[in-house]
């Protein structure tokens, strides 16, 4: 076999032992920034079978697979924070949509950049009484999960357990596959694509429903300090910049008992300050630069909240 060993565990022995929360999830870049068509619990599901398994490893081979997975009701009820009963629904619920599920990747063709689509399973089985499913992955996925040795995303599956908006588990990703740099440049469209934003937000949508959304869970679930900016074209928004770090201020609880509450005191008037970026990012659509100077400029002074 090979010099698998001094990378990987024995085979078939991944995971053993280990709970979810502690498992990571490995999947390429090019998976990572592709559209992956999944809502919350089919994301929740789809990823907690993708952690279980040994991205060291080859998938298939003639005498070996490890294609197939299962997840119990308990595992992602455990996992995830939810009670049984709603464990057991959301695991039936999805292992009847999982299958008509795909992804969707920019490829790059002798006609240009074309999209190519493909499953994430070949089948799909849950089983009632034992309140499991099954998911087989497809072999065109396959490549994206194991036998990984650069250019992937890594995260423990913890990091996601918490959130509550696929937006947010998805920037998530992004954050993470440009780990290395904590800065993230892309086009509004290649945003849209892989966030799978509906074509008929406008930009003002875009933001508030879903980066502000995503933005705002990451920092409080996190500990992420995010800044980000609308990069514009005129008077257009065409590509966004995220920036990123670890906030060293970790909320922790007190042992054994509640999270400390702060003493109650009068907030001090915030101080802020009226920049470039500052002004490009509260910009409203259709406003100049010198319009939404002014206008911000206006509020900071003499009162109101910016919107």
């Amino acid at each position: 076999m090979s010099n698998l060993t001094k990378y990987a565990v024995p085979e078939g022995e991944y995971g053993n032992g280990t709970t979810l929360e502690e498992l990571h999830v490995n999947m390429s870049n090019l998976l990572v920034r592709a559209a992956h068509g999944l809502n919350l619990v089919e994301k929740r599901i789809v990823m907690a079978c993708v952690s279980q398994l040994d991205s060291m490893r080859v998938g298939e081979r003639e005498d070996y697979s490890q294609s197939l997975v299962k997840l119990s009701a308990k595992e992602y009820g455990d996992n995830f924070g939810i009670d049984m009963k709603n464990a057991y629904s959301e695991l039936k619920s999805a292992s009847e949509r999982l299958f008509e599920r795909y992804i969707v990747m920019m490829r790059q063709t002798p006609k240009g950049m074309k999209e190519h689509k493909f499953r994430w399973v070949s089948g799909v089985l849950y089983q009632e009484g034992a309140g499991k499913i099954e998911l087989n992955f497809t072999r065109e996925v396959m490549p994206y999960l194991t036998l990984l040795r650069s250019n992937y995303t890594s995260y423990s599956l913890g990091m996601a357990s918490a959130l509550r908006s696929v937006y947010s588990w998805r920037l998530l990703e992004l954050f993470k596959s440009w780990e290395t740099t904590k800065e993230l440049f892309i086009t509004l469209e290649d945003f849209r694509r892989t966030m799978e934003i509906p074509e008929s937000y406008l930009y003002k949508d875009v933001r508030v429903k879903c980066i502000d959304v995503a933005v705002k869970e990451l920092q409080e679930k996190n500990n992420l300090n995010i800044t980000w900016t609308p990069i514009k074209k005129s008077r257009a928004v065409t590509s966004l910049r995220f920036k990123w770090k670890q906030d060293d201020q970790i909320k922790l609880n007190l042992e054994g008992g509640e999270a400390a509450k702060p003493a109650r005191t009068r907030k001090a008037k915030q101080v802020v300050k009226i920049d470039k970026a500052f002004i490009e990012r509260h910009a409203r659509p259709g406003e100049t630069y010198d319009q939404a100077k002014e206008r911000l400029t206006n509020k900071e002074n003499g009162g109101g909240s910016i919107q």
